[in-house]
């Protein structure tokens, strides 16, 4: 299986590559860029060697049927009935990205919107905006990048399960249902925070737990990342 799952997935975007060129094949390097990245992650967080292969499988999975619901979705342009908040995320991730480049002036409200701390999901403004500063807008890329933290979020609910119960059979349950819940997949899979909120949340809490057993600057910088994303959001 974990022998397969990389061919099906190199063949999703394959076709998503040129079945919406250029588009699709600046999301589909985009998302395996950030595909190695959490396998790295994994990799480094994972304790028990023997459940390397289950976790990676489980990832690339999740990962698999997140970006088959997408490039559907996409390409059939029903993505925005599903996911209506990815459209407000894309026009004013746009507007501030070329704000960012010095292209247009900001009105009172969209500049209330940018840099309010106070306000209503300002986070994710400037998430999808400086996405689009590097590689420009693209609604695509921008849901094929947000959709592997929420696949990633399997794996690390098998972190805390196993750290809270002490129990494999508990931890692979727990993880396969974050993985494949249709309701979470739909959520995850397209650019909106759902499934960033949802990786950060199991990140903090399998952070909390391994710093009561021993001090790690990592940990501390990632309960820093989940507080300031979640104060953003």
């Amino acid at each position: 299986m974990q022998k397969l799952l990389p061919i099906l997935l190199a063949l999703v975007f394959f076709l998503a590559a040129i079945g919406n060129f250029p588009d699709g094949a600046i999301a589909s390097l985009v998302c395996v860029l950030t595909v190695l990245a959490w396998v790295w992650i994994i990799k480094y967080n994972c304790e028990d060697k023997k459940q390397l292969s289950f976790l990676i499988s489980l990832f690339l999975g999740a990962v698999l049927v997140r970006v088959l619901y997408s490039t559907i979705a996409y390409y059939f342009d029903f993505w925005l009935y599903v996911a209506g908040d990815a459209e407000t995320y894309n026009g004013f991730g746009n507007i501030l990205a070329n704000y960012l480049h010095g292209e247009g002036v900001l009105d009172e409200f969209t500049k209330n919107r940018f840099f309010n701390l106070y306000g209503s999901g300002w986070g994710m403004f400037w998430f999808v905006g400086l996405f689009y500063y590097v590689v420009g807008q693209n609604p695509m890329a921008g849901n094929f990048f947000t959709l592997v933290f929420g696949a990633a979020a399997a794996p690390f609910t098998y972190f805390c399960a196993k750290e809270l119960f002490n129990n494999s059979k508990v931890a692979k349950y727990s993880a396969l249902l974050v993985a494949f819940f249709p309701g979470f997949i739909n959520w995850s899979s397209f650019m909106m925070k759902d499934g960033l909120i949802i990786l950060l949340l199991v990140v903090g809490i399998y952070s909390i737990l391994q710093l009561q057993k021993k001090f790690s600057a990592g940990h501390v910088v990632s309960l820093l990342i989940v507080f300031i994303w979640n104060a953003c959001t």
